[in-house]
């Protein structure tokens, strides 16, 4: 239900608005009337990676927002967007197939492998063949919204039987923290470091 109501907003407003008013419009069918009167409009600035910046995936953006709003304790928070970012990032996406279109061509996934709205889509359009602003990345990212929408939901809930527990930064991370993190002090962060840094000299430990 939430991952077809998001991908039904996302039009209205871009994929962290979608995500958000998905899920915040499902809720209000069963909650009432706080969930109706949240300014939902707000959240149109995540499109694109922010205003169209290209930075955080607007998806992750909007479920970190949704995590926010119901789980007030700092450790179980950070413990869930760690959640949704690590699987965001390493699973093969998108899957969700809308009612509408399941007689269509089926939309090519890939592993997205940063959270950044740049690398994530341009990454899927080089390995799928298709162009920036195309109507196929537009809708890879329309079901992407969906998909991020459902998995948000699903953390929150699980959260709720038991505190969510991230399993821990990849070791290519925990690799390049030991020494950044600790000994250097000039870095900090729990993103995969290779979908940016990807050229290092070779005097730079591989990892």
């Amino acid at each position: 239900m939430v991952a077809a109501e998001a991908y039904r907003q996302v039009p209205d407003g871009g994929c962290m608005y979608g995500l958000f008013a998905g899920i915040m419009t499902v809720m209000a069918t069963e909650q009432g009337e706080s969930q109706l009167s949240f300014p939902i409009h707000m959240m149109k600035y995540g499109e694109g990676g922010v205003g169209l910046w290209g930075s955080l995936c607007g998806t992750l953006n909007g479920g970190a927002a949704v995590i926010g709003l119901f789980e007030q304790d700092k450790q179980r928070r950070e413990n869930l967007i760690a959640k949704l970012f690590s699987w965001y990032e390493t699973t093969e996406l998108p899957t969700y197939q809308p009612k509408a279109t399941k007689d269509s061509e089926a939309i090519p996934k890939n592993i997205a492998g940063s959270v950044l709205c740049h690398v994530s889509a341009s990454k899927w359009c080089s390995e799928s063949g298709n162009e920036v602003g195309s109507p196929e990345m537009k809708e890879r990212c329309r079901r992407l919204t969906a998909e991020v929408a459902a998995k948000t939901v699903e953390l929150l809930n699980a959260n709720l039987r038991e505190p969510c527990k991230f399993a821990g930064l990849s070791p290519e991370v925990k690799s390049c923290l030991s020494c950044h993190g600790k000994e250097l002090q000039d870095s900090m962060g729990k993103m995969r470091c290779n979908s940016c840094h990807r050229q290092l000299s070779k005097k730079h430990p591989q990892f």
